[in-house]
């Protein structure tokens, strides 16, 4: 146990400090606003956010999109505006949305998890630069810039966090969206009667801030391609148009900037976090004081669009009002939206080129400061006498009228300081990279000491024993000696001459205790160079199986549809290695083949089909009946399979609460309390007789756990997936017989019906291959359970259907737990199946165990070196997915390993031993 504690904990190390290798956040101390080298050109700008719209739909290159939706925001386009496509980063989450959009500059990923809660931001902002900001949306966002230590004067207003019902029942979509409205409109009609915001109000400077979440809302509820969807972006657009009048009207001067956008798109069944086009891509349209009109009337026109990352919208306001940009900001002037003279153009982006500058310089003083001068390595092209240059031209162009050069000039200096500035923030990437692969292979060499001793040799060989136990026995500890006076004249190398984080403690120990009980341990490497001499055939054989089953693991990550191909080396494997009777052969065949067509089928994230879940429900009933006609037939024996018997009749009253929330669902009612008490009620009946196994036969023990689960995942599903726990139980249960006849267990039955759980667990002692094949299946089993139902993409194939029976109120932390629970049903019920197994053959369970996890840290290793933090998001995305994916896989089957042990309790059976043997077939 304590083992698997030491290995769960340095996995969640492992995964925390991925994300402080690859990416590193861009707040730091020290930087001091740029003060702005233009004047104010509006005197107000006006902020609106269509959280969850994406681009298609909104420029009408989706299913049902087009901006007819938006006749408002159409004709703003066609009259005064200019527009184009604002892209994101991962994650696509409101959070890191609405801070790159406001701060300019994108948080890592791992930002996720500090949203959804009323913090205050921690770095600068559009709206702590601006004289004063009036928001006004979701509870979740508007507070998040609240920040009264650095401006007073932000003021915020929302609803309740119990009005953000994501089912879509008595209007939630429209009365998200209308209480925004309703409130600005309170304070629109009493602004004559208060002072003090009637002066706010009139001061240059100031920001309104519309948060409309309605959009992003029927996207979970109905999906974007959906009239419910469509339908709130032409609210949305309608309230946008009166709001918009009724500034105008309130002011009169036509010094009002305007700016629509959205924080993310979504996937076609209504998630997002993920790096697709559909998540990261969203609109933008600008107008009013100070911006180019486009003068396009044909929208879909290449030259029409103005693309800009997401952060060059907090440049682009704070340029607007004449402000400081925002000191942590990474965003770039997107000076095409500006109708300025090109004097100005180039001030405005030189202003951002210092303000770049200042974080640049700041992050090479921290480096610096904190490496020895023998180690430092400066970026090279930013040098003091180089930036001089670059402002010497710049101002002699200028001066020269040459505006045009001068903008290009500046536009090159601005790429060359943020290249530096990436260059500082993975300053200490590699190092810490090497020391985080140093520990995964320190636990992989840990885990082989503990097993390749366990591997029979020949007795014959014990001179070829002696000679190469003494070599090694020598060379590892000149090895370990080596290795400790690297690592600890690395360790005060650096920590005696720099003053590095204390974190770089964690990276330079975290390795060691792995690496000092490996090369400490004689035994395995002695093992291992031994096997290597002897040159089996079959075990060559046996490796290349592995390489190639080890191949299609990974590249399943990247292809769906090598699980399918995984599948079928499953199914051929042992038909080739081992002897399985004719009628477990052809269903072992059978099963496979219904498996291994999962993967090939769309991914999970469809419109919901209450027929499929009726369908799924009907077969556990059909086995649960069939069963029960069997073990009636053979009462004598099976006395204890009554629990099948309420099982499956409990499967009905579930299915009428499912086909009832569907209903409610398809006619916007949304979820009655009733229902998500009756769905919670049966989740937890259904985990509960897990635990209540009293028969110890494996066959309807199995069938009893698989009915369970199988029930619970039905209560998740939305379309097809609810049929795969049937064929995978079914798969599962035919492995576990053959594998169990070919072991020759002590059974004293020859018929796979009688075969039982023994009471106490006999372990032997030794790995063979066979243990070696079970623990790869086992891996197998569990990614196809994962990737063969879901997104292959990434971990965002998350739909709102999944847990529309238990919550439908905002709750992201509770839904993710939902989901998680609905994704670890499979790997539970394939847990199940293995340690019976395991039990049933007299495998030492923490062996077989260790094999799984030498294979999960082989592909983790893999992923870790692959993860990406330049180039393409979506890239970006599925890496870091492919990692947290394996590594999630590693921290679940540690803890459902342990968990199986209380579900698979062996029972002490009835002395019918010797009636039972009177009736074996």
């Amino acid at each position: 146990m304590k083992v698997y504690i030491a290995f769960f904990l340095v996995h969640i190390c492992i995964v925390i400090l991925m994300f402080d290798v690859y990416f590193q956040t861009k707040v730091i101390t020290g930087l001091n606003p740029v003060k702005n080298f233009t004047k104010p050109y509006a005197k107000r700008l006006v902020l609106f956010v269509g959280d969850g719209l994406r681009s298609d739909t909104f420029f009408g290159n989706s299913k049902m999109g087009s901006v007819e939706h938006a006749p408002f925001l159409r004709s703003i386009m066609v009259e005064a505006a200019s527009w184009g496509v604002s892209h994101t980063r991962v994650p696509t989450e409101s959070r890191p949305g609405h801070v790159a959009i406001i701060a300019g500059f994108y948080e890592d990923p791992s930002a996720v998890f500090k949203g959804w809660k009323k913090n205050p931001v921690l770095f600068d902002s559009v709206f702590n630069q601006s004289v004063a900001t009036f928001s006004w949306g979701s509870p979740d966002i508007v507070p998040m810039f609240s920040n009264e230590l650095s401006n007073p004067n932000i003021f915020y207003y929302n609803y309740e966090e119990e009005d953000q019902d994501l089912s879509g029942r008595n209007g939630t979509v429209e009365f998200l969206n209308s209480w925004v409205f309703n409130k600005f409109e309170e304070m629109y009609n009493n602004i004559s009667n208060n002072k003090f915001m009637r002066d706010l109000w009139n001061k240059p400077g100031i920001i309104f801030f519309f948060h409309f979440l309605g959009i992003d809302v029927a996207g979970h509820a109905f999906n974007p391609n959906s009239p419910g969807y469509l339908q709130s972006v032409r609210q949305t657009d309608a309230l946008i148009r009166d709001i918009t009048k009724m500034i105008e009207d309130y002011y009169n001067d036509n010094r009002t900037s305007f700016i629509f956008t959205s924080d993310h798109g979504m996937t076609d069944w209504g998630s997002h976090g993920a790096g697709s086009a559909s998540e990261t891509e969203t609109p933008l349209v600008v107008w009013g004081a100070g911006i180019k009109h486009s003068h396009c009337n044909h929208f879909f026109t290449p030259d029409c669009f103005k693309n800009v990352s997401q952060a060059d919208i907090a440049v682009l306001m704070s340029i607007l009002l004449g402000r400081s940009i925002p000191v942590h900001s990474t965003g770039v002037l997107p000076i095409d939206y500006l109708d300025i003279p090109i004097h100005d153009k180039v001030m405005a982006l030189f202003q951002n080129s210092h303000q770049l500058l200042n974080q640049f310089r700041q992050k090479e003083k921290d480096i610096k400061s904190n490496v020895a001068k023998i180690l430092y390595t400066p970026f090279i092209g930013l040098e003091k006498d180089i930036i001089a240059f670059y402002f010497k031209r710049i101002s002699e162009k200028m001066q020269s009228g040459l505006y045009d050069v001068a903008l290009k000039i500046t536009k090159e200096f601005i790429d060359l300081v943020i290249e530096g500035s990436d260059y500082y923030d993975r300053y200490y990437q590699t190092v810490k990279l090497i020391f985080l692969d140093l520990t995964v292979i320190g636990l992989i060499f840990c885990v082989l000491s503990e097993i390749v001793p366990l591997i029979t040799i020949s007795e014959s060989d014990e001179e070829l024993k002696q000679s190469k136990y003494s070599t090694i026995n020598k060379f590892n500890f000149k090895l370990f000696a080596l290795f400790i006076i690297i690592l600890v004249s690395i360790y005060l190398l650096l920590l005696g001459t720099s003053t590095l984080p204390v974190k770089f403690i964690l990276y330079l120990l975290l390795p060691t205790p792995f690496w000092f009980y490996a090369l400490t341990n004689n035994k395995w490497l002695w093992k291992l160079c031994h096997i290597v001499d002897l040159r089996n055939i079959n075990l060559c054989c046996d490796i290349i199986l592995y390489f190639i089953g080890l191949s299609l693991l990974f590249f399943s990550f990247y292809y769906r549809w090598m699980l399918t191909l995984l599948m079928v080396v499953v199914m051929v494997w042992p038909l080739i290695k081992m002897k399985i009777v004719e009628p477990l052969k052809t269903l072992w065949i059978l099963s496979s083949i219904l498996v291994a067509t999962f993967p090939l089928l769309p991914a999970v994230g469809a419109r919901p089909n209450i027929l499929f879940v009726i369908l799924s429900a009907a077969i556990w009933i059909v086995i649960g009946i069939l069963w029960d006609a069997i073990s009636s037939s053979r009462s004598h024996l099976f006395t204890f399979d009554k629990k099948i018997r309420l099982q499956t009749v409990l499967i009905i009253p579930i299915l009428i609460n499912i086909c009832h929330i569907d209903y409610r669902f398809s006619y916007n009612k949304g979820l009655a309390n009733i229902n998500q008490i009756l769905s919670f009620t049966f989740l937890v009946i259904n985990f509960l007789t897990l635990f209540y196994n009293r028969t110890a036969f494996l066959i309807p023990r199995f069938i009893s756990i698989s009915i369970s689960l199988g029930v619970m995942f039905l209560q998740f599903s939305s379309t097809f997936e609810g049929l795969f726990p049937i064929l995978l139980a079914f798969n599962l249960l035919i492995w576990m017989l053959f594998e169990i006849s070919a072991n020759h267990t002590d059974d004293t039955s020859n018929n796979i019906i009688y075969y039982t759980i023994p009471e106490r667990q006999l372990s032997r002692v030794g790995i063979d291959s066979h243990n070696m094949r079970q623990s790869f299946f086992y891996l197998s089993y569990i990614v196809i359970s994962y990737f063969g139902i879901g997104n292959i993409e990434s971990i965002s194939s998350f739909d709102i259907a999944w847990v529309r029976g238990f919550v439908t109120l905002f709750s992201p932390f509770f839904m993710t737990a939902l989901v998680l629970f609905k994704s670890v049903i499979p790997f539970l019920m394939v847990t199940c199946a293995f340690r019976i197994l395991v039990i049933k053959t007299q495998a030492n369970v923490h062996q077989l165990f260790y094999l799984v996890l030498i294979y999960c840290d082989m592909l983790g290793l893999i992923f870790l070196c692959n993860v990406k933090n330049v180039g393409s998001w979506l890239e970006i995305g599925k890496s870091i997915s492919r990692f947290v994916i394996i590594e999630s896989i590693v921290l679940f089957l540690i803890l459902l390993y342990g968990f199986t042990s209380f579900i698979i309790r062996s029972h002490k059976i009835e002395d019918n031993l010797p009636y039972r043997k009177q009736h074996v077939c």
